[in-house]
């Protein structure tokens, strides 16, 4: 049974605030996956449905291999969203926003996972 919700970016404020609306909403397990490069650890929510897992949507299909046959759906969040961050990191931003992107996508056509970006 696909029981699993996967928030990356689930540090950052959009991904906490959706996870406090998902466990509202849902019964489902949630896994947060964060790199903490704008996340804080501060907007973790106590709650044993949910696991953080430190790491990079680079990663993805490593850090989640595990449970990919449980994985419902995945939401995006996990990447850089400030422009002027482009400029004073671009390397990052590219890895994040595009490389990681990808990841993500490849991830969740290959395992039939419902993707919201």
């Amino acid at each position: 049974m696909k029981n699993i919700i996967v928030v990356t970016g689930g540090a950052g404020f959009v991904g906490s605030n959706l996870i406090e609306c998902l466990l509202k909403k849902t019964k489902k397990k949630i896994i947060c996956v964060d790199n903490y490069s704008s996340g804080k650890k501060e907007n973790h929510i106590n709650n044993p449905r949910v696991k953080y897992i430190l790491g990079n949507t680079l990663n993805i299909s490593f850090l989640l291999s595990n449970y990919k046959k449980k994985i419902h759906s995945l939401f995006h969040f996990g990447e850089f969203s400030r422009i002027y961050k482009s400029f004073e990191k671009f390397n990052d931003c590219f890895n994040s926003n595009l490389i990681g992107t990808n990841s993500v996508f490849k991830f969740c056509l290959e395992n039939k996972i419902k993707l919201v970006y």
